[in-house]
């Protein structure tokens, strides 16, 4: 029967620096996207928002351990706000890759997947993978309510939303590795691309081009590393393993909330990939319209 919302003894210090750092990098976010306007990254705010809300009721449930609405409120946000800035990153991606790709290698042969469908494939996977995570968080804590009151069901409905929460982070898991093959992809043909335009003296464009399959590449493999321990740990309570994974707090601090850090603070340092597609950024035009315009500066230089 269930015992507790948490199985170890929560720490309210480092709930309450969470708190702060996270804020401060919310702060910092939302100046970055305002004075660059680049407000198509408001996905990335709401992520932020929803982890600085997360920890605040991290801090109350874990100095009140019968409060369950504050429980739920952590537990839902700090689970889900990942899946929001995935949608930020694919989305970020897919403009790069647009913006990069000469408009006769937008195909399927060339990048295994066609960059006019690159960010509604990935968005539609990711909030696929969001629905299943929030009715698998909403079935496990159905079961706590009911256990904290007594329900002799509450053991097996537990079971049956591990098991759903199991099966969103399977699927977010596949939908990353998909996303890392056809980023590696675009990295190995835009090296031909970025010669051209480093031959236009586009040098700016060519160095964007590279630091966005970076960015995009270390976004996924931080998002990988987080959701992996999230989907051992739903297994390890699933199965009903009194491992770290569920009776010590450092993996949620190290392998959730370290890494989930660095994912938003990879948006904005060392710098704003927002500002890349603004006005007179780097990649403000597509690839035939750069070059083009490129030319023309030429020839009147030339003139």
């Amino acid at each position: 029967m269930f015992t507790g919302f948490y199985q170890y003894n929560g720490s309210t210090p480092a709930a309450i620096a969470g708190v702060a750092c996270f804020c401060l990098l919310l702060a910092f976010s939302a100046w970055r996207m305002c004075t660059a306007r680049a407000w198509f990254m408001v996905t990335n705010i709401v992520a932020l928002l929803m982890e600085v809300v997360g920890l605040g009721a991290r801090v109350v449930s874990v100095n009140s351990p019968g409060n369950l609405a504050a429980y739920v409120v952590s537990t839902v946000l700090i689970t889900l706000a990942p899946s929001v800035q995935a949608a930020n990153v694919y989305m970020l991606a897919g403009r790069t890759i647009r913006r990069s790709t000469p408009l006769q290698s937008q195909n399927f042969r060339t990048l295994w997947l066609n960059p006019r469908y690159l960010t509604a494939t990935f968005l539609t996977q990711d909030i696929i993978s969001f629905a299943v995570q929030l009715i698998g968080v909403g079935m496990l804590l159905n079961a706590i309510a009911g256990a904290s009151s007594g329900d002799i069901q509450s053991g097996q409905q537990l079971q049956h939303a591990l098991n759903v929460l199991v099966v969103g982070f399977a699927g977010q898991i596949v939908t990353l590795c998909v996303f890392m093959a056809v980023i590696v992809r675009f990295h190995m043909k835009s090296r031909e691309w970025r010669v051209v335009v480093r031959a236009r003296g586009l040098v700016e464009r060519e160095r964007v081009m590279g630091v966005g399959f970076y960015f995009a590449h270390m976004a996924t493999l931080l998002l990988l590393i987080r959701t992996l321990y999230r989907l051992n740990e739903f297994v390890a309570e699933a199965r009903g393993w009194d491992i770290f994974l569920v009776t010590q707090e450092w993996p949620f601090w190290v392998c959730e909330m370290a890494v989930v850090f660095l994912l938003f603070l990879s948006c904005v340092v060392p710098e704003y990939p927002g500002a890349w597609f603004t006005r007179r950024g780097p990649l403000e035009q597509d690839f035939e319209t750069a070059i083009q315009a490129a030319l023309a500066g030429k020839e009147l230089e030339d003139f």
